[in-house]
C-alpha cells in the first residue's frame, strides 16, 4: 500500500485508535484526532464528531461522549485556529478552555436531568461519590468545598495535556498510519519552549487573587474570586511545569546524559518534585537558563 494512500480502511483505524485512547488514558486520544483532521480534511472530521455525538446521546453511553466527544471538539478547534495562525500557546490555552467548558457543560446537563441542579445538590452528590472513591478517615479532615472549587482547572489541565501530546506525537501517528505529513504552521523546538511575557504577569496577579485575603473588600463573591484564581494558578502550575521541564531536557542533552540517569532525573523531578521545575520554569524569565547553560564552558564536555 503506498504511503500517500488515505483509505477508508485508515480512516477507521484512527477513529477506533482515537476512541480506545481516550477512554483508557484520554491524554493519548489527540494526537490521532489531530491526524484525522488534518489528512481527512474538516468536512468529514466535523461529520463523524456529529455521528458520535448522535450515536452517543441516542446510547446515552455519557462516559464516551464527555471523554470522546469533548475532545475531538476541542482539537477540531484547536486545528481551525492553526489554520488561522493563532500563537501555539494561545491556541492551545483557548482550545482547551472550549473543551473543558463544553465537557463541564454537558456533565452539568446530565446532572441537572437527574435532579442534581443547585450548588447544595451538587455538593450532596460529589460529596458522595468522594467518600466511596477515598475512604473517610477520621484523623484528616477534607475541605470538599474547596475541591469542588478545583474542578474547573483539573478538567482544564486534562484538556491542555491532551493538546499539548497531541502536538508532540502528531508525527508519530503518521509514521505509524503510513500517512502523507501534513503542513503545520508551528516549528515547535521544545528544548526553546518558554512562555510569553504577558503569561508571566497574567500567572502572578492569579496568584496574588488566589492566595489573599479578599474579605476586607467585603464582597459577597470574595470566595468566589478566590477560587477563580486558584484555578488560573493550577492551570499556569503546568504550563510553567513544560517549560521547566524543556530546561530541565536541555541540560540532560548539554552535559550527554545516559538513558539511566535520564530515567532518574525523570523519575525524580516529574515524580516528586513537579513543583521545582515549575517554579524553575516561572523564574526563567529573569534567570533565562538555558542562556546559561549554553555559556556554560564547564558543561561542554561532561557526559553522566
Amino acid at each position: 500500500m503506498s504511503r500517500k494512500h488515505k483509505s477508508p480502511k485508515k480512516l477507521s483505524l484512527l477513529v477506533i485508535f482515537s476512541l480506545i485512547a481516550s477512554l483508557v488514558t484520554m491524554f493519548f486520544g489527540g494526537p490521532f484526532l489531530r491526524v484525522l483532521r488534518k489528512s481527512y480534511g474538516p468536512v468529514i472530521y466535523w461529520l463523524l464528531f456529529i455521528i458520535i455525538l448522535t450515536v452517543t446521546l441516542t446510547a446515552k453511553t455519557y462516559l464516551l461522549l464527555f471523554m470522546l466527544g469533548s475532545l475531538w471538539f476541542a482539537v477540531g478547534i484547536s486545528v481551525e485556529m492553526e489554520n488561522l495562525k493563532v500563537s501555539f500557546s494561545w491556541n492551545v490555552m483557548i482550545s482547551a478552555l472550549i473543551g473543558g467548558f463544553v465537557s463541564m457543560m454537558g456533565y452539568g446537563y446530565i446532572l441537572s436531568g437527574q435532579g442534581i441542579n443547585t450548588p447544595e445538590r451538587f455538593k450532596d452528590y460529589f460529596k458522595e461519590s468522594f467518600e466511596k472513591m477515598v475512604k473517610p478517615n477520621a484523623e484528616v479532615q477534607i475541605d470538599v468545598e474547596s475541591l469542588i472549587y478545583q474542578i474547573p482547572s483539573v478538567v482544564i489541565l486534562l484538556f491542555l495535556v491532551s493538546l499539548v501530546l497531541s502536538f508532540l506525537f502528531e508525527r508519530r501517528v503518521y509514521f505509524w498510519m503510513k500517512l502523507p505529513k501534513q503542513i503545520t504552521n508551528y516549528k515547535i523546538n521544545f528544548l526553546e519552549y518558554r512562555v510569553s511575557e504577558a503569561t508571566i504577569w497574567i500567572a502572578l496577579v492569579a496568584l496574588l487573587v488566589g492566595v489573599l485575603d479578599l474579605n476586607f473588600l467585603k464582597l459577597d463573591s470574595g470566595k468566589l474570586i478566590q477560587a477563580i484564581g486558584s484555578n488560573f494558578v493550577n492551570v499556569f502550575v503546568v504550563i510553567f511545569f513544560f517549560q521547566g521541564f524543556a530546561i530541565l531536557e536541555a541540560f540532560l542533552k548539554k552535559i550527554n546524559a545516559s538513558v539511566f540517569f535520564r530515567a532518574f532525573t525523570y523519575f525524580i523531578f516529574i515524580g516528586q518534585l513537579f513543583l521545582v521545575l515549575s517554579f524553575i520554569g516561572f523564574i526563567d524569565f529573569w534567570v533565562d537558563f538555558r542562556s546559561r547553560l549554553n555559556k556554560a564552558s564547564w558543561l561542554k564536555n561532561e557526559s553522566i
